[in-house]
């Protein structure tokens, strides 16, 4: 086998990080602009619907301050604080349950920096 000068091994290491980073760059950027035009195609119908039922709670949430200040003949003020700490309740599930769940996101990219760090330990190996 031909041994290469030093220099030339160098100018190869560096052409090839350079093309692996690029290759990675343009990965991140295809994926980012998909996401994007999923995200504009969703969020006006989105924002819509999220307007719609908020007003629709807060309505809800008026009536149920009523009919359970009238069942249970309470002030309104009891009612609501009733209603009030149940809501905080839910909330506070809601936050730790989304709070143990792991975000995936650029499956491909993920993918790829994988193999990479793979390729990166196969060739430390090598040399050591």
């Amino acid at each position: 086998m031909i041994e290469e000068p030093p220099s030339s091994v160098a100018a190869n290491w560096q052409s090839a990080l350079l093309k692996l980073l690029s290759s990675r760059v343009a990965i991140i950027s295809c994926e980012g602009k998909d996401t994007l035009v999923s995200l504009r195609d969703k969020s006006i119908p989105l924002l819509m619907g999220v307007c719609a039922l908020l007003v629709a709670w807060i309505m809800a949430m008026a009536a149920a301050v009523g009919f359970l200040a009238d069942l249970l003949a309470w002030k309104w003020f009891q009612a609501a604080l009733a209603i009030s700490a149940f809501h905080f309740f839910v909330a506070l599930l809601a936050f730790l349950i989304a709070r143990s769940k792991k975000i995936t996101g650029f499956p491909v990219t993920s993918s790829e920096f994988k193999k990479d760090s793979e390729w990166l330990d196969q060739l430390t190996k090598r040399h050591d």
